[in-house]
């Protein structure tokens, strides 16, 4: 039998069609990711994918394999979610929310302050973390609520998607940087200096490329940045003094730098939008999980997939 592991490499990588992008939305090494596959074909006696030069793709086989994964992972996220009610009616109500780092400030905090509010006992787990792997993990049961870009993501059957606001990324540097003298400046200009910068994935990635020229040296320049790739904006925030840094996110990350001075925003050439949303499984309601639903979707400008 397949472990749970293995189950969710197969899948991911259908979904990704990319080695590379799949193991690091999972969190794993390259190697480890590339032995969970050769398990899993290993366990079927067949190969699953064909590697192409721009994609991975499943084989024929391949295909009706990942429908049966596909369907021990839904069971898998059935029980799983069976067993996080349990729980609550023994502890109490318990929220599992994950959030994309440009979140947590803007829509994240006010909606736990009102639940907060309206249930005192009601207890939280939030983890920032900006890849797509909290999709899965809601899928699987394992949360309750996503907050961030869904720019990136296949088609998400059973579950509740809302774009809730589109914000315009802006990029800081410290005072005296290079890039606070004119502009304004395009990407190509931007990305001459290192970046400080969250998981970027295959979306933004892509959109880098093509700012750069869309050939083989503008993806190699991609495949070298971030400088410095961390979720938490406080570590990113702490390396900006006194470097050549630039860093990249939505204003209120950068609201107490640009307030004091010691950032200053960069003149930049048009807009990149980033599309903020919110996430749950369609047959998920709790009063609470409504709360903190209805406070974030409030203020919805439009309906997502």
């Amino acid at each position: 039998m397949l472990n749970h592991k293995t189950v969710t490499a197969v899948i991911t990588l259908m979904e990704c069609e990319s080695f590379q992008e799949a193991a690091n939305i999972l969190n794993m090494s390259p190697a480890a990711f590339s032995r969970h596959i050769k398990a899993a074909e290993d366990y079927a006696g067949f190969q699953l994918f064909t590697r192409g030069r721009t994609a991975v793709r499943p084989t024929g086989p391949g295909e009706v394999f990942i429908r049966h994964a596909q369907d021990l992972h839904r069971a898998i996220a059935r029980f799983d979610q069976a067993t996080h009610q349990i729980q609550q009616g023994a502890q109490g109500e318990l929220l599992r929310i994950t959030c994309g780092p440009l979140a947590t400030r803007t829509l994240v905090a006010p909606a736990l302050r009102e639940a907060v509010r309206r249930f005192p006992s009601l207890r939280f787990k939030v983890l920032v973390r900006a890849t797509s792997e909290p999709v899965l993990a809601l899928k699987r049961g394992e949360i309750d609520l996503f907050v961030g870009d869904l720019t990136h993501t296949p088609l998400i059957d059973g579950i509740q998607v809302r774009v809730v606001d589109r914000r315009p990324v802006i990029f800081v540097a410290a005072s005296g940087h290079p890039l606070l003298q004119g502009g304004p400046y395009g990407l190509p200009d931007i990305l001459r200096f290192p970046l400080l910068s969250p998981f970027l994935h295959r979306h933004w990635r892509n959109t880098v490329t093509k700012a750069l020229g869309d050939d083989e040296t503008a993806k190699g320049l991609v495949d070298c940045i971030p400088a410095v790739e961390c979720d938490d904006y406080a570590l990113l925030l702490d390396l900006i003094d006194d470097s050549t840094y630039v860093c990249g996110g939505v204003r209120e990350n950068f609201a107490e730098g640009l307030a004091s001075g010691r950032l200053q925003e960069i003149s930049v050439a048009g807009q990149t939008p980033w599309n903020i949303s919110v996430v749950r499984r369609n047959q998920d309601t709790s009063d609470a999980l409504d709360t903190v639903w209805s406070s974030l979707v409030s203020n919805c400008i439009s309906q997502g997939v």
